[in-house]
């Protein structure tokens, strides 16, 4: 690889590290109430339903959606 390319991966690096601790704050990560995490509770129970599936969480942020999903035994 190159050093540019190295550069760049570095670059993009700190920048998520630099983030990383803030993520879920900021609005659309993360759940910040009860109710909004209701609404999610909601969704996911109409589109995954109730029976227990293995569910693969890959490049999803935080996983504040796999934790709900857990919740109901995925």
């Amino acid at each position: 690889m190159s050093v540019q390319a190295n550069d760049v991966k570095e670059k993009i690096r700190e920048r998520w590290n630099d983030t990383a601790e803030e993520f879920d704050q900021c609005p659309g990560h993360g759940i910040h109430s009860e109710r909004e995490k209701k609404a999610w509770q909601a969704i996911l129970i109409k589109t995954v339903g109730r029976k227990q599936l293995k569910i693969l969480d890959v490049g999803t942020g935080t996983g504040f959606i796999a934790l709900l999903l857990a919740e109901y035994g995925h």
